[in-house]
């Protein structure tokens, strides 16, 4: 039972020393009798051999496992050289649980604990800190808690239940890091989007892959080698030659890659990166439209300010009823504030609320400037009003792409520079709306010159309007792409919430407050 190339000394004058050996013996014609009795006579072989090299076989510490119940239940030992050696349904060789039934349940579930405890023992240290971000827990989380949960994993025979569970574990310890609640949707596609990870079945196909790469080296004279061709490669097991057995082979482990990868595999390269959800360059692009969602609705907002002096000569108005186009957009907002987040998750969704916003800022833009072509300043005033309605509902859309399409660090990026274009728009309209105005003199006067300014700055809203719709597309190849849900705010938004807001944030509100009250009528009024 021992090889004879144990004995002696290795080329190092060293001896040769094997500390662990296993000894298999497989069912016989007459059952488990006769493969019981070919275990026991190997046992004493192996006692033999080892006392002729001067070894002791430790009794204590040899195990019998019994595969496939070939041995009855009432047998609990096995006498060998004298000694009872028991018999075990399963036990930890290396870090790992074998157990008798040749399946994988009893070590997956193992690790599950194991990995579950490290997790615990981790929540108040780093998980529920508030100074490690949620990038750097979530490295944390991949590089050593992960393999806590995937050691060994090499070997595993995993069926549906084993997987839902794996994936069911990373999920929650996901979650639990991004500080999600219960009662929060998200998905399970947008928190690996989110995370930028993958499911762990994922992840324990690729260690299977990498184990099948590095035996498909091995000499093809190698067992082991054999046994992986011969598992990928269903023609060797005698079903012919024929081409099917060995394309569903190569297809099954193809099918494994794609599943490792979380994509298909291609031949080759389609689309333009541009155009590609799955790439970086995609995501660039559509930011380039979300930046400008608002560009013509600050550029509208302030024309009342930059023609104040003509609208007050043209439509014959005194500064209490110029004032009134500003007051009139700001009241519906009073109250849209709150709904219209809930409009949008709710009723519209986020690519028709936002193209329905964007649509009721042209609509009022294009009234506004209707009432000065027809010399009406309350056709004016509903304008106004009816461009407030959707003017303040089509920025927290905006928002709500922001953080749908960025996470992390570029999140502050991205806002600033919707912001920057934002007040790109306002300073655009101060710059160019006199010469504008000028301009269109030459061939108008008096209110029409006023009418037909206001209908050039509407064309800013037409093409924000086609920003939205640009940019519906291509959220909707995202999400079919990448299986996500539509963009939503993330959260379900309770007014009792108010009560949690910390000190810091009513302190920052009454600044904000503080500083628009005084800066917007500044903009609006002064000369």
């Amino acid at each position: 039972m021992v090889d004879s190339s144990v004995q002696g000394d290795n080329d190092d004058g060293q001896p040769i020393v094997r500390d662990d050996m296993m000894i298999g013996a497989v069912e016989g014609d007459h059952g488990g009798t006769e493969s019981l009795e070919v275990l026991v006579m190997a046992l004493e072989a192996l006692h033999e051999e080892a006392k002729s090299l001067g070894l002791e076989v430790s009794w204590l510490k040899t195990k019998v496992q019994v595969f496939g119940g070939l041995l009855d239940e009432t047998v609990q030992s096995v006498h060998a050289c004298g000694e009872d050696i028991e018999i075990l349904e399963s036990f930890a060789y290396l870090g790992s649980a074998v157990n008798n039934d040749g399946g994988s349940c009893q070590e997956v579930l193992r690790r599950i604990g194991i990995a579950h405890g490290v997790m615990d023992s981790l929540s108040g240290s780093i998980w529920r800190c508030q100074y490690p971000c949620s990038r750097t827990k979530i490295r944390i989380f991949k590089l050593l808690r992960i393999p806590v949960l995937i050691y060994g994993c090499e070997t595993w025979t995993l069926n549906s239940d084993l997987k839902r569970r794996i994936d069911a574990f990373g999920n929650k310890c996901l979650r639990r890091i991004m500080g999600y609640r219960s009662d929060d949707y998200v998905s399970n596609q947008l928190l690996h989007h989110e995370t930028e990870s993958r499911p762990l079945t994922c992840i324990v196909r690729q260690c299977q892959l990498r184990l099948y790469g590095h035996v498909a080296r091995y000499p093809e004279t190698d067992p082991s080698h054999q046994v992986v061709s011969v598992r990928y490669n269903p023609a060797q097991r005698g079903g012919g030659q024929g081409g099917a057995h060995k394309a569903r082979g190569w297809g099954k482990l193809r099918f494994l890659v794609e599943s490792c990868l979380g994509h298909e595999v291609s031949s080759g390269s389609g689309a333009a990166a541009c155009c590609d959800p799955t790439k970086g360059l995609f995501r660039f692009v559509a930011l380039f439209f979300m930046c400008l969602l608002g560009f013509g609705s600050y550029f509208c907002y302030d024309t009342p300010g930059s023609l104040q002096d003509h609208i007050k000569e043209d439509m014959n108005v005194n500064t209490l009823q110029f004032a009134s186009l500003y007051s009139l957009y700001s009241w519906p907002n009073v109250v849209l504030c709150f709904v219209g987040g809930f409009l949008i998750d709710r009723v519209f969704g986020i690519r028709w609320g936002t193209i329905i916003f964007s649509s009721i800022v042209t609509v009022g833009q294009f009234v506004y400037a209707m009432g000065a072509l027809v010399n009406q300043f309350w056709i004016m005033q509903l304008g106004r009003f009816i461009f407030g309605i959707g003017g303040e509902s089509l920025a927290v859309a905006q928002n709500t792409y922001t953080v749908s399409w960025f996470k992390g660090k570029e999140l502050n990026t991205v806002f600033g520079l919707q912001l920057s274009m934002a007040r790109v728009g306002s300073t655009v309209n101060f710059l160019s709306m006199v010469p504008l105005y000028n301009w269109v003199q030459t061939f108008s006067d008096g209110y029409k010159a006023l009418g037909y300014s206001l209908l050039f700055a509407g064309i800013t809203c037409v093409f924000s309007l086609a920003c939205a719709l640009i940019l519906g597309v291509f959220d909707r190849k995202r999400s079919k792409a990448l299986h996500l849900e539509a963009a939503t705010s993330g959260e379900k938004v309770k007014l009792t919430d108010v009560l949690t807001f910390p000190l810091s944030f009513w302190l920052i509100s009454v600044i904000c407050v503080s500083y628009y009250v005084a800066i917007f009528p500044f903009i609006g009024l002064a000369k």
